[in-house]
């Protein structure tokens, strides 16, 4: 599984910010404290590894938006639904054959 896209609007320092065509490795570069922990703490909240807090937000009345586009695999389904995150049927071969994604712009 790999992150094509990536959204944020009002998290931490990030106002709005875009990346799209994430190849294989996405390197974060630049000087303190322009936002690349924030970017990963993003990521984060979407693997619900990361719970925001009010300091998160950027103003009082701003909504966290977090949008991620992922490229998956027949592995990759196999290994979430193993893990219950996709299916409780138990024929992963159904379960892979039936799955099917949405795809939005961001």
């Amino acid at each position: 599984m790999r992150i094509e896209a990536l959204s944020i609007k009002n998290f931490k320092s990030i106002e709005s910010m875009v990346v799209r065509d994430i190849e294989n490795t996405l390197i974060l570069v630049g000087p303190n404290n322009v936002g690349k922990t924030s970017i990963l703490d993003a990521i984060k909240i979407v693997a619900s590894e990361y719970e925001p807090h009010p300091f998160d937000f950027q103003g009082h009345n701003n909504n966290i938006e977090i949008s991620v586009t992922l490229h998956m695999d027949e592995e990759d389904l196999g290994r979430l639904h193993s893990l219950g995150k996709v299916s409780n049927y138990r024929d992963k071969k159904k379960v892979v054959a039936g799955f099917s994604f949405q795809v939005t712009d961001l």
